[in-house]
């Protein structure tokens, strides 16, 4: 009997628009009301999950909020929040180096909003973006594909620091966006592993971004914290993703889905596949299961 539903947002319950669609929207309906824990697991921050899990009448329910990858973990029936380790002052510094001397745009993300070190071989685009092109709802791409400027949609965040040394940051922080071209952050990817890897657990989410969180964080760990609250044995989980930071949860849940437009990496160790973000692929495996 399904227990816990932990779906990741950005190429999988949301479709492209950024929208939860109708039918996603009623199937969850009908999950809840058979009293199965709904949980929004993301690498987006607290402030975008709360819109989204309104929506949801997650707070009739008492949903969760994984957020951050995992590094923060909210209950919306009692306020709770349990706070995962972040990443630590020096750690930033040294990664912050690594992308000046790369080149890359690095977006940190923290108790005052975001801080953003942009390189000067993305600045005129960066302002260009703003200029010229409509600021998307959410900086991520949901499927890796789309333009790779879509990642300056974030400078519609009101909380923005801008930021080129590295005396400007603060003292922690949730997680580190990287992102850049594919071909600028295929180039580095090896070496920010070999670097960071034993500090921070990485994940490529597309092609044009990277994750970084404090090693040990996932979303994994959120949905084993809440299992753990309502004492839910694991075959009773169904965990849904597309992309990298998906991985572990969809591999630690009894039944691991994956989106037909994720990762070949997630497809390829997921228990199922569903359909695609736009076609109420969320929708689907959830009445599959009920």
């Amino acid at each position: 009997m399904l227990r816990l539903i932990a779906t990741d947002m950005d190429g999988t319950l949301l479709s492209r628009d950024k929208n939860i669609s109708q039918k996603n929207l009623e199937a969850i309906r009908i999950a809840q009301e058979k009293g199965v824990i709904l949980a929004l697991a993301s690498g987006r921050g607290e402030l975008s999950l709360r819109e989204y899990a309104a929506q949801l009448d997650m707070y009739r329910y008492g949903g969760y909020l994984i957020c951050n990858n995992g590094q923060r973990l909210i209950s919306l029936r009692d306020g709770v929040v349990v706070d995962n380790p972040k990443l630590d002052e020096e750690l930033v510094k040294r990664i912050f180096r690594f992308a000046k001397h790369h080149g890359i745009e690095m977006i940190l993300e923290g108790d005052d909003g975001l801080s953003v070190y942009t390189p000067n071989n993305l600045v005129v685009v960066r302002f260009l973006y703003q200029r010229f092109m409509q600021i998307l709802p959410h900086f991520r791409n949901d499927d890796g594909k789309n333009s790779w400027m879509s990642f300056f949609g974030i400078f519609q965040e009101r909380r923005l620091h801008l930021v080129s040394t590295e005396q400007q940051l603060a003292p922690s922080y949730y997680k580190i966006g990287l992102a850049h071209r594919k071909r600028r952050l295929d180039a580095v990817v090896s070496k920010l592993a070999a670097e960071f890897g034993q500090e921070v657990a990485m994940s490529r989410v597309s092609d044009m971004w990277i994750d970084l969180v404090s090693h040990g964080v996932s979303k994994a760990l959120g949905v084993k914290q809440i299992m753990d609250a309502h004492d839910i044995p694991v075959n009773a989980v169904m965990a849904i993703g597309d992309s990298e930071n998906d991985l572990e949860m969809i591999t630690f849940a009894g039944i691991g889905v994956a989106m037909k437009n994720g990762m070949a990496s997630v497809k390829e160790i997921a228990d199922e596949i569903t359909d695609t973000n736009d076609n109420d692929g969320v929708a689907s495996i959830i009445l599959k299961h009920l």
